[in-house]
């Protein structure tokens, strides 16, 4: 799991194109593997809509938004990380 995923959804209501658009570099069904995975965890809530074409729609769950932070100061740490990496090699 990644924080990435996190920040598609952080917060809102998205249906999975919209977090697709949030997220352009990540694979599709890499995308559709996170999100099931992150709602088997019980990270984030699915809700399907029986309508045509198929609505879907992801939220963060409470226990979801509990780990926001932890991943937020992970991702800050990794561009540092990656930054300090990039500089010696310079």
């Amino acid at each position: 799991m990644e924080g990435c995923y996190f920040d598609g959804i952080d917060g809102n209501t998205l249906r999975f194109n919209e977090i697709k658009k949030r997220l352009p570099r990540i694979n599709h069904q890499t995308l559709i593997k996170q999100l099931k995975e992150l709602e088997r965890d019980e990270l984030v809530n699915r809700t399907s809509y029986p309508v045509v074409p198929p609505r879907v729609e992801y939220t963060l769950t409470e226990y979801g938004e509990s780990i926001k932070d932890l991943l937020h100061h992970m991702e800050d740490w990794g561009r540092k990380h990656r930054q300090r990496k990039q500089e010696e090699v310079k």
